[in-house]
């Protein structure tokens, strides 16, 4: 399903939005987008760090072949929302079931909050 990842999304808590790595640069940083074929990644060494240190860093991200900045400022019944939390959880989880996802055709980042497509 996914391509080789050229873009790394993440949630950029400084400045309430995500943030669009490309080439190791960030290149934008959106509040609303749209991610194509995407893996779902946390590193491990980097969540137990947050764990041991109580302090947060970038560890977990969007791996997606390719995006688009999207004008929304609300997600549709068609999505549902997609949770992780270091203290919690060790990968990203639907938030309705604590169901693991690890890759995704379509994921909408909108308002500091993941959303995917309602099976």
């Amino acid at each position: 399903m996914s391509l080789k990842a050229k873009y790394y999304v993440y949630r950029n808590l400084h400045t309430n939005s995500f943030s669009i790595k490309y080439k190791g640069i960030v290149i934008e940083r959106p509040t609303a987008i749209k991610l194509i074929n995407v893996d779902f990644k946390v590193s491990e060494n980097g969540r137990l760090r947050v764990l041991k240190e109580k302090r947060k860093n970038v560890h977990a991200t969007l791996a997606a072949s390719e995006y688009k900045i999207l004008k929304i400022n609300k997600i549709t019944d068609k999505y549902e929302e997609v949770y992780y939390n270091p203290y919690k959880t060790k990968f990203f989880i639907l938030k309705r079931n604590n169901k693991k996802i690890i890759k995704e055709d379509e994921v909408i980042c909108l308002n500091n909050k993941i959303y995917i497509k309602k099976v």
